[in-house]
């Protein structure tokens, strides 16, 4: 390969630059954009947007009221037993 000479170089650098410009032309808007500048009296007036990650937790489930405990029946009481007499036996 032979090298290239200096003059064909510059030539090409030229012509990058004359492409990149006339894209940049053909890429810029007709109207510049104007940007409204913010004054004393600006507010931001959007509602505020809450965001949440984690859904809502669940309720807690109400406690539910101990049973009353059930009063323990009274022990019946023995029949008397009669005495038997052994001397009546007989």
């Amino acid at each position: 390969m032979m090298p290239q000479k200096p003059p064909f170089r510059w030539a090409l650098l030229l012509l990058a630059t004359v492409v990149t410009f006339v894209a940049l032309a053909i890429a810029s808007p007709e109207e510049t954009v104007e940007l409204n500048t913010l004054g004393e009296s600006a507010v931001n007036t959007a509602p505020a947007i809450r965001i949440k990650l984690a859904g809502e937790p669940a309720p807690k489930p109400d406690a539910a009221p101990k049973p009353e405990p059930k009063p323990e029946p009274e022990p019946e009481p023995e029949p008397e037993s009669v005495a038997v007499n052994r001397t009546d036996i007989g």
